[in-house]
């Protein structure tokens, strides 16, 4: 059965922010959590992906709604703490 409330753009969030977190993340959190820091171009790309936009008017530049299941989607991938920051 498909869930109803899997929309083509939450799919969409969802496959690109794991696609994100896969290349662009994961693959460095030991070295960054030795340093202390993460590169500012990480805040840029997530900022590109809309994670920093939900529920913002697009005026303002976001992405115009709010979606409780990009939002779970959101926060299970910032459990970790790699949005976090």
């Amino acid at each position: 059965m498909k869930n109803p409330f899997e929309t083509h753009e939450v799919a969409i969030f969802r496959h690109a922010l794991a696609k994100f977190l896969a290349e662009d993340v994961w693959p460095h959190v030991d070295e960054w959590d030795e340093a202390g820091a993460f590169p500012w171009e990480i805040h840029e790309k997530a900022g590109r992906l809309g994670v920093f936009g939900l529920g913002i008017d697009e005026v303002y530049g976001g992405l115009g709604f709010d979606n409780a299941f990009m939002r779970a989607a959101l926060g299970r991938s910032s459990e970790s703490g790699a949005l976090g920051e």
